[in-house]
């Protein structure tokens, strides 16, 4: 009889000494490189989070008024858009097409905190979690970055593929497209309901491998040709 031979492979997470690199001088909790850019015009993460301005109403949350106040670093336009061409790629060809298009340009911020658990979670992956079957599959995972210090493509990907949004979120948008003419044209108005699996904060033990990352239940209610589908 013949016998056949399956090689699966398994990364392990980084060592404890490289794990530890998290939340220490250069590194985030999370991964990312805390300094910011020499240039400047990215600041160094700080792990504050931004305030609500006294002119948001939780009662309205469809309004979000600029809870920074600030006012442009500069303007580009058709006149000096070739000054920043190297930055704008495309945009360079919407400055051609329509010559009084401004682009203003605000300070950058590096606001975006974590809950608690998540930076918890993300920790214990950093030396637990692994990604088996070719990479396609976690295992011993918690609800954080799967790979706050990614060694392959694989796993910076899984690192998008469950990026941190939400646990659930019921929300209602519109999609708009402006053609040529520059009349807008509806292309969507519906409602979504999202949850991640992934992210149950209720949830102590590693995720099951064949765990859903994601789910989504949506109603179309706009335009009439479209109004009822999901």
């Amino acid at each position: 009889l013949p016998v056949y031979t399956f090689a699966t492979s398994a990364l392990a997470g980084v060592s404890a000494e490289e794990a530890a690199q998290l939340g220490g001088p250069t590194l985030t909790l999370f991964g990312a490189e805390k300094a910011g850019n020499k240039e400047g015009t990215i600041p160094p993460y700080t792990g504050t989070g931004v305030k609500a301005p006294p002119r948001w109403d939780p009662k309205n949350p469809g309004q979000r008024p600029d809870p920074y106040g600030e006012k442009p670093l500069f303007s580009i336009t058709a006149q000096n858009a070739a000054q920043y061409a190297d930055k704008l790629d495309a945009m360079i060809e919407v400055f051609k097409r329509y010559p009084n298009f401004r682009m203003d340009v605000y300070p950058s911020h590096r606001d975006w905190v974590f809950p608690q658990y998540v930076l918890d979670n993300t920790v214990k992956n950093a030396t637990a979690c692994r990604a088996v079957d070719q990479e396609l599959k976690l295992e011993g995972c918690h609800g954080g970055v799967p790979f706050p210090i990614p060694k392959t493509g694989n796993e910076a990907m899984w690192n998008h593929i469950t990026s941190y949004q939400a646990w659930t979120v019921d929300r209602k948008s519109e999609s708009w497209i402006v053609p040529a003419s520059g009349e807008p044209v509806l292309v969507n108005r519906g409602k979504h309901l999202q949850n991640w699996p992934y992210y149950d904060p209720d949830r102590k033990e590693p995720l099951p491998t064949d765990s859903l990352c994601y789910r989504y239940l949506g109603k179309t209610e706009a335009p009439a040709r479209a109004a009822g589908g999901q």
